[in-house]
């Protein structure tokens, strides 16, 4: 149980070490001056971001307006009016988040009412 443990916390070690840069990236970016213009240095630090999510196998959840409704993956957040079919997905409201096949954080939607 002392060696999973271990195993355990140097797995989130290695994790916080590998974000602790783009967090600084994200913290230079705020000290700019106020008439400097800031995008290019954050889509960097997203893209910083993503590379360390994608080597911990984070994939997104973004379902396509007309994909089936995955109440494993989805959560529903209201019915819409829509072109799409009945029951299947209007919007994406916010990404979710699975890791090596478990979803982390759902993604959540709006759903056609098909009218």
């Amino acid at each position: 149980k002392e060696r999973q443990a271990e195993l355990k916390e140097r797995a989130t070690e290695d994790l916080v070490t590998r974000l602790v840069p783009v967090r600084d990236d994200l913290v230079r970016a705020l000290e700019q001056d106020d008439d400097v213009d800031i995008r290019d240095g954050v889509e960097s630090t997203l893209a910083s971001l993503d590379r360390v999510l994608d080597s911990e196998n984070v994939t997104a959840i973004e379902p396509s307006p007309g994909d089936e409704v995955d109440p494993t993956r989805h959560e529903v957040m209201m019915r819409v009016e829509s072109d799409q079919p009945a029951d299947t997905v209007a919007e994406l409201y916010r990404p979710g988040y699975e890791m090596a096949d478990t979803v982390v954080r759902t993604a959540q939607v709006a759903v056609s009412d098909g009218e």
